[in-house]
């Protein structure tokens, strides 16, 4: 396996530079340290170097399963520090490989402490691969009109809220002393016209359920006081990038709790302003989400369609915007046909296909070229 690497002639010393790289990886700034593990890896082919590219790799790149053969070759070290198979299990989760992804994740708790185990949040992990599973068993279908890639930090400005109305905005105005002491600015939606609900996110007094959701009415002279989210829209992981539809009833929200099947997850739930209730939340399924990242979907007037953004394709720092049809269509069976050639060695056409239950991770075919090599 060849490995290209870069010349950095500011490290007068090898040593210097491993320093430096092991430094960006344990600050994981995984985008810094990349090229420094792959100049090492070329250099020394270890598994503590396939286990430090692999991770970033996985956090660097829009192809999610590079990082997989080398946390795999990692993974067959007895001696290998025990995040290499969470990581690896973040890997196959990252690709629909969810039966993988929940071995290796229950391998990383039998290595690890409860206290390591907590911090690396495994077993919403291991949820979210199981929710993963149930919910492909359900595919559909997504109309795309338009995709542009931003970067994530100015996702709000790929949204078309012409017919929309109002405006997304990363606003500090509500922030509760934590969210100043982590320097944590919401992203939200600010409606315009007669809706006067304001959805946010926040740490809150202590951070203890990770960002929470706050509604505030606005008031003829300023706003109301914050009001906390119901528990069974709330969860003790992440919640934010909140939207009400401008039927001031259809509310959508963004999870890494419920039956979230990686990263944050697309619900919607149903509002009641005369009673100030949420009705259950249900997930927007696949093809909204995914096991990235799925954020921030806001919905026209007339709800024919949809924005979201979604790092499912995406490489680090950047996010895909999405304009979607509302309406979904079930998956219809398809016929795959084509030619095989082997760009190497025209004469070999010995090629081995296979065919995989996303939902099962089974392999349900295998399948061959024929001499017309078909």
């Amino acid at each position: 396996m060849f490995l290209g690497h870069f010349s950095y002639a500011q490290y007068q010393t090898d040593q210097e530079r491993k320093e430096y790289a092991n430094q960006l990886f344990e600050q994981k700034k995984y985008v810094e340290a990349e090229p420094h593990m792959l100049y090492f890896l070329s250099q020394e082919n270890s598994t503590d170097y396939s286990f430090k590219y692999g991770v970033c790799a996985l956090f660097t790149f829009a192809d999610k399963s590079k990082a997989i053969r080398f946390l795999s070759f990692a993974a067959k070290d007895r001696n290998v520090n025990p995040e290499a198979f969470f990581y690896l299990g973040k890997a196959y989760h990252l690709n629909y490989l969810f039966n993988d992804a929940i071995k290796n994740f229950e391998i990383f708790k039998n290595k690890s402490s409860p206290k390591i185990q907590k911090e690396f949040l495994v077993d919403m992990h291991i949820a979210m691969c199981k929710s993963g599973k149930t919910l492909m068993q359900n595919l559909t279908d997504l109309v795309v009109k338009d995709k542009i890639s931003s970067s994530y930090d100015k996702f709000q400005y790929s949204y078309d809220f012409s017919k929309i109305g109002g405006r997304i905005l990363v606003y500090d105005g509500f922030q509760s002393k934590l969210d100043q002491k982590l320097d944590y600015r919401s992203v939200m939606y600010f409606p315009e016209g007669e809706q006067n609900l304001v959805f946010y996110s926040s740490y809150g007094k202590d951070g203890n359920n990770g960002l929470d959701i706050y509604k505030v009415r606005r008031l003829q002279n300023g706003w109301s006081e914050p009001e906390l989210l119901p528990a069974h829209i709330n969860t003790p992981y992440d919640d934010a990038f909140a939207f009400l539809h401008s039927d001031g009833k259809t509310f959508y929200f963004c999870s890494k709790g419920h039956s979230s099947m990686g990263g944050y997850d697309i619900f919607r739930s149903i509002y009641d302003d005369q009673t100030n209730s949420f009705g259950p939340p249900s997930n927007m399924d696949y093809k909204i989400n995914t096991p990235d990242d799925d954020i921030m979907y806001v919905v026209d007037s007339a709800n024919n369609n949809a924005f979201f953004s979604s790092s499912r394709a995406s490489k680090a720092g950047f996010i895909d915007v999405y304009n979607v049809r509302v309406e979904v269509f079930p998956i219809q069976n398809v016929i795959i046909a084509g030619d095989f050639e082997n760009q190497i060695d025209s004469t070999d056409y010995d090629a081995e296909i296979q065919v995989l239950d996303l939902v099962t991770d089974q392999v349900v075919g295998i399948f061959h070229p024929n001499k017309e090599r078909k």
